[in-house]
Order: C-alpha cells, then structure tokens, then sequence
C-alpha cells in the first residue's frame, strides 16, 4: 500500500535558520481515488485505511513500461510546477518517468459535458478505428468543436509521449 501525503507538503530548506521551506511538487501533485476522504490519514491507521491518495511522487516507483497510453481526464492534470533545473514537475513527469509511453490530459478544467463527448470521440478513433493517439484527439476535438464551439471546450486537452 502506499502511503498519502498531504497536498501542501513542503519541507525546511535547511541552513537558513530563517524557517523557509522548499516546495516539493511531486507532493503537491497526484490523485485522489474513490472514496479518499472517507478514509484516515493519521499515521496510527492502518495502511488499507490510509489509501485513496496517490502522490506523484508515488507514481514514480509504480512500473508502467508496458503502458501505451495513460488518460488523465481531470481539471489540470497537464499542469505542474516549474522546478529549476528539473523543468515542469507533476503528474506529466511521474508518468513518463515510471514508463507510460503517451498521456492525453487537459491544462485546465474543461466542462464535463464537453469532457465526455470528447472522451467517447477520441476513444472510438483510438480503438474501435485505429488512429494514431494525436490523429485521434484532433477528430474528437473536431466534433467537440462543432456541439460546443468555445475553445474552452475543446482546446485544452493536449497529448504528450510517443506517437504510435
């Protein structure tokens, strides 16, 4: 099991004696599963009370070398923190680095009626017509585009990875 820490982790930068602290992203970033805040975060609980929060972090020691394509359909999820010398750390960066070879994830949060038509569209591209990943997002855009016209809707929502 893995244990959860709290979104607004930081840590002492130490030396300073001026009580700063560095910002840890892959603590800031993850995912909150089903039931999550039904559960008990206190380190006493027992660790299968302690699950439903997935750190980004996390995510790095989790083996996705035989994963083709990882979607994050959640407000954001291509967003991260812009780390010195490391680049954009967050969800984008776990994934990549534990193996999976093509995420699809949005920079904002784009409305669920839009979401999910978009979602159905790039998913029967995907596998029931067997497009490549971008060809697929670019058609599900497309028909987003045409029932919701906003970009608001449609344009958020970005690839990253390998092309297949």
């Amino acid at each position: 099991a893995m244990r959860s820490v709290k979104p607004s982790a930081a840590r002492p930068s130490g030396g300073d004696g001026g009580g700063a602290t560095t910002r840890l992203p892959l603590l800031e970033s993850g995912l909150a599963f089903a039931g999550a805040n039904t559960l008990d975060a206190s380190p006493s609980a027992p660790l299968s009370r302690q699950d439903g929060f997935v750190t980004a972090e996390e995510f790095i020691g989790v083996d996705l070398s035989a994963t083709r394509l990882v979607v994050l359909s959640a407000c954001e999820t291509g967003r991260g923190r812009e780390v010195t010398g490391q680049g954009v750390m967050g969800l984008r960066a776990s994934f990549v680095t534990a193996g999976a070879r093509t995420l699809l994830m949005s920079l904002w949060p784009v409305p669920d009626a839009a979401t999910a038509r978009l979602m159905e569209r790039f998913y029967q591209a995907l596998w029931r017509d067997g497009k490549a990943p971008g060809a697929a997002l670019r058609e599900a855009q497309a028909d987003v585009r045409e029932a919701y016209p906003a970009p608001v809707n449609w344009a958020g929502w970005v690839l990253a990875g390998e092309a297949w």
